[in-house]
């Protein structure tokens, strides 16, 4: 099953098909802290994210105007935040906390006009905004029980449409010009692969070739280079590699995992969750230098 985490362990095994329980979404701005990034020098404004707020609580925290605001709903599993292009509006995978199926829900980030894109009858559990921000892709149980990807539309006029099928495949994001998407799979193997394969879902091409688990990739802002995580030495660690997939090279070298690398919009900066203490979000710069804490118990950070 997809685990709400969104970090290496993410699953592409298959599930028994559950049905959809429909998620009305009540925004509530509960409290304001000070901007994490504002001392931090990262060019990641709005950003959202996911932050503990108690032993048993994880809600979705946007940036903005100096300040860093908590969007909640009690009793609800909040997924992989993603802000559009325009930083106008978040799209996220929701659903009541004992369920296992969710919705993919888009809203602005004022919180009005609160819509459910796909309300589908197996689980969604990773989503990303094409550069225009008129389509949305994102991964669910297929006919096959299999995760495979699929887009659809950010105004949810039409159905989603399949992108891919036999072996799992998962965790899509969009490339930096739209006409790539790349994706984790577990085609070649045991193992996970980064891929890259066009935006209708033609010409798949395995970027890492490598027996680690490779997993969670993102292309920077000037398209030049693929931030992911891999277990290749040992625990997972962020590592930097060139967009056709050769001269990888390791950013962080910690105690623990670190995963869910994202960039900042100017390309300077990467965001990654950190198993290292204090355990949270961390930045690193592009070349690995200066680490430093952004959120404490926080994941899935996400920059327009």
């Amino acid at each position: 099953m997809v685990t709400g985490r969104a970090d290496d362990r993410v699953c592409l095994e298959s599930i028994a098909v559950r049905a959809t329980v429909l998620l009305l979404l009540v925004l509530a701005v509960v409290g304001c802290v000070s901007d994490p990034l504002a001392e931090a020098g990262v060019a990641c404004d709005p950003m959202v994210y996911v932050a503990k707020v108690s032993s048993s609580e994880e809600d979705i925290w946007i940036t903005g105007e100096g300040q860093a605001a908590r969007l909640t709903e009690p009793d609800v599993v909040y997924v992989n935040p993603a802000i559009s292009p325009d930083g106008l509006r978040i799209a996220f995978t929701s659903g009541p906390g004992d369920q296992e199926n969710l919705d993919l829900v888009l809203m602005n980030t004022d919180g009005s006009n609160r819509m459910i894109v796909w309300a589908g009858d197996t689980i969604q559990s990773s989503v990303d905004w094409s550069p225009d921000g008129e389509t949305l892709v994102f991964d669910q149980f297929g006919p096959d029980h299999a995760l495979q990807i699929y887009t659809i539309p950010s105004d949810g006029s039409s159905q989603p449409t399949q992108l891919t099928a036999g072996k799992p495949n998962g965790k899509p994001i969009y490339s930096p010009d739209g006409d790539s998407i790349l994706f984790l799979s577990l085609r070649d193997g045991e193992s996970q692969e980064i891929y890259s394969m066009t935006s209708a879902g033609a010409d798949p091409v395995n970027l890492t070739h490598s027996p680690s688990r490779d997993v969670l990739a993102e292309m920077s802002p000037d398209g030049s280079q693929i931030a992911f995580a891999s277990d290749r030495t040992g625990d997972f660690e962020i590592w930097l590699m060139d967009a056709d997939g050769s001269d990888p090279i390791r950013l962080t070298s910690n105690p623990g995992d670190d995963s869910n690398p994202t960039w900042s919009s100017d390309g300077n900066h990467i965001l990654f969750t950190s198993e290292l203490e204090p355990v949270g979000i961390w930045a690193v710069q592009r070349d690995g230098s200066n680490p430093v804490p952004i959120v404490k118990n926080g994941w899935a950070p996400d920059c327009p």
